[in-house]
C-alpha cells in the first residue's frame, strides 16, 4: 500500500522518468520526418540529430552521479527539466543544423540526468522514511528478482539456451 507521505517521492521518480524518456528522447523523433519534408534538414542531417540526442544520453548518464554529488539533487533535477523545456522551445522554429544539434545534445544530456538522478532520489527518500520506522524496503530486492524472472519466461528461453 502506498502511504500518503510517499506520493511526492513517487511523483518525482515517475515524472523524471517520463520526462527523461518520453519527452527528451522520443517526443522529438516523430517530428523528424515532417522537418525533413519541410526542407529544414536533409535525411542524413536528421539522422545526425538523432545521434546527437543519443550522444547526449551517453554524456548525461556518465555525468549524472558526479553532478548529484556536487550539487543538490533538487537543483540537478530542476535544471534538467528546464534544459529539456528550453531545448524544445529553441527548436520550435527553423534554424541551422548546428543550432538543432546543440539543443538536441542538451536535451539528451538532461534526459539522461533525469533518468539517473530522479528515481535514485525518490528511492533514497523512501528508504530513509521507512528505515526510520523499522520497516523493510522491498523495492531494491523485488525489482531485480522480477527482472531475472522475466528473462527466463518461455518466450525468452530460446535466446539463452541457443
Amino acid at each position: 500500500m502506498i502511504n500518503r507521505k510517499d506520493w511526492p517521492a513517487l511523483m518525482i521518480g515517475v515524472m523524471a522518468t517520463l520526462a527523461g524518456i518520453g519527452i527528451a528522447r522520443f517526443a522529438y523523433t516523430p517530428l523528424l520526418p515532417a522537418i525533413i519534408q519541410e526542407g529544414w534538414f536533409t535525411a542524413s542531417q536528421g539522422a545526425y540529430l538523432g545521434a546527437a540526442n543519443l550522444l547526449g544520453y551517453f554524456i548525461g548518464a556518465l555525468c549524472a552521479h558526479a553532478l548529484s554529488e556536487r550539487f543538490s539533487s533538487r537543483l540537478v533535477i530542476g535544471a534538467s527539466f528546464a534544459a529539456i523545456a528550453l531545448s524544445f522551445m529553441l527548436c520550435a522554429g527553423a534554424g541551422s543544423f548546428f543550432w538543432f544539434f546543440l539543443w538536441r545534445l542538451v536535451s539528451g544530456i538532461a534526459g539522461a540526468i533525469l533518468m539517473v538522478v530522479g528515481p535514485s532520489l525518490a528511492l533514497r527518500w523512501r528508504f530513509r522514511q521507512h528505515r526510520l520506522k523499522g520497516e523493510p524496503v522491498w523495492g531494491p530486492w523485488c525489482l531485480p528478482a522480477l527482472a531475472w524472472a522475466h528473462c527466463f519466461q518461455p518466450p525468452s528461453c530460446p535466446y539463452f539456451l541457443s
